[in-house]
């Protein structure tokens, strides 16, 4: 066996950015070249968004949870890949809540667990909401706070003087459906009541903005509400989707571009209209068509709201997207010395027995002449809490037999395997296995027979 002096556990994370597929954003006739102005038009904003971040990782205009929420939901990869000032503009957003929660706590002895600080509107708490869900937050237990739940009290007060705009109410609803929380009947009998004979839903609103929000709550909450609301919640959206097309002009926008926007996410998520019945080439092409050369849409709200729809994202889709820190959690673990021939490696553990268990990959960085099985080893010596294994011997070299305490099992015939990159079983054991720079290796943990 080759003698190893040393491992290192490099303290990064790695992580691949996931190219954004627009290319059926209108369906399967979405043209090409609409697809290449989309690619260069997102690449654009984005990087022009970013450039608008202050010093202290906050966005202007107390814009930062719009911004998060817009970045991360354009690139689901946006917050994992380990830039300090991405780090930096989540800490922000966390500071900037738990200083408006402060000031909250102020009514709390006389309205236990609602928002009743005038400075943050239902619409506000919503976006602070839906910047923490998709950057991978526990929001039913943001120190200490219950967000949803303190979302659905607040919207026990709607309609009242100041809160009678059915987009805040909307916007609440999502971030409550986004957050895996039953929506209750009642707030969805409410928003239901506001639609007006023609379809509409909102107080008398020239612009198609709530209707469309409200397009986005229905169809979020439609597959978990009760069924006996079912068939009034199919017809709410059936109605409401027929009002928005009747906004459509005839350059394909509908109206202003972010109004042109927020109809063009209601309408992906019909199940009623195909992209070819409301022209949704020329209503997406109507946003490109205001693009600054800069990046911008203009101005720092449009821009961070038009910046989802153009990736083919909408309000209520963070329920079933799945963020690539929940997808392969990179482990950070301690540093230790190394030598000046190091090679760095990938470890990646997964279990397919369990379908809902998340993969986890470990960094790594060894000498250039030691063995899977050697650099497995000084892992599991230099961190146990991050990763573990227990192995046995054969005639044919070392096996493993447990992986962070999951045991392979004969009697079910669940034996961990070791895959190369392409997903391939190797040819050899972990004895024989000499990693070169770069490479990927996996344990998976399989059902046989």
């Amino acid at each position: 066996m080759h003698s190893v002096q040393a491992v290192v556990f490099l303290i990064a994370t790695f992580a691949t950015a996931i190219a954004l597929d627009v290319s059926q954003i209108c369906g399967e006739s979405t043209p090409t070249e609409l697809v290449e102005q989309l690619e260069n038009s997102i690449e654009r904003a984005s990087t022009w968004l970013e450039d608008q971040q202050l010093l202290d990782g906050s966005w202007p205009l107390q814009s930062t949870k719009e911004a998060i929420w817009a970045l991360q939901t354009t690139n689901e990869d946006w917050y994992s890949l380990e830039a300090t000032t991405r780090q930096l503009g989540v800490k922000q957003l966390e500071i900037e809540l738990l200083a408006e929660l402060a000031h909250n706590n102020k009514a709390n002895h006389i309205w236990p667990g609602r928002v009743r600080n005038r400075k943050l509107s239902l619409g506000k708490f919503s976006y602070y909401t839906h910047a923490l869900n998709a950057t991978c937050h526990d929001v039913t237990d943001f120190y200490g706070h219950d967000l949803p739940a303190m979302l659905q009290a607040q919207m026990h007060l709607f309609p009242r003087e100041g809160f009678n705009n059915y987009y805040q109410y909307a916007l609440a609803m999502i971030a409550v459906c986004n957050s895996g929380q039953m929506i209750k009947v009642r707030n969805v009998r409410i928003l239901i009541g506001g639609q007006d004979e023609d379809g509409e839903i909102s107080f008398h609103s020239r612009l198609p903005d709530e209707t469309a929000m409200a397009v986005m709550a229905l169809q979020c909450v439609f597959r978990s509400v009760n069924h006996n609301i079912k068939t009034m919640v199919s017809q709410a959206i059936q109605q409401a989707e027929l009002a928005l097309l009747e906004w459509q002009l005839d350059d394909g926008s509908f109206g202003n571009p972010h109004s042109t926007a927020l109809v063009v996410q209601a309408l992906m998520t019909s199940k009623e209209h195909k992209p070819e019945t409301w022209r949704c080439t020329d209503a997406v092409q109507s946003i490109l068509d205001v693009q600054k050369k800069s990046g911008s849409f203009g101005n720092l709200g449009a821009t961070l709201h038009i910046l989802p729809a153009l990736a083919g994202r909408h309000y209520g889709e963070l329920k079933y997207l799945n963020p690539s820190c929940k997808k392969n959690p990179i482990r950070m673990l301690p540093r230790l010395p190394t030598n000046s021939s190091s090679i760095m490696l990938y470890l990646t553990i997964q279990d397919e027995v369990q379908v809902d268990s998340e993969a986890t990959t470990l960094v790594l960085a060894a000498p250039h002449n030691a063995s899977l099985f050697e650099i497995m080893q000084l892992a599991h010596q230099s961190d146990q809490d991050e990763f573990r294994f227990e192995f046995g011997e054969s005639s044919w070299g070392h096996f493993v037999t447990s992986i962070n305490g999951l045991k392979s099992n004969g009697d079910k015939n669940h034996y961990w395997m070791l895959l190369n990159s392409s997903g391939e079983l190797t040819s050899t054991g972990m004895d024989d296995i000499y990693p070169e720079h770069g490479e990927q290796y996996v344990w998976t943990y399989r059902a046989l027979g």
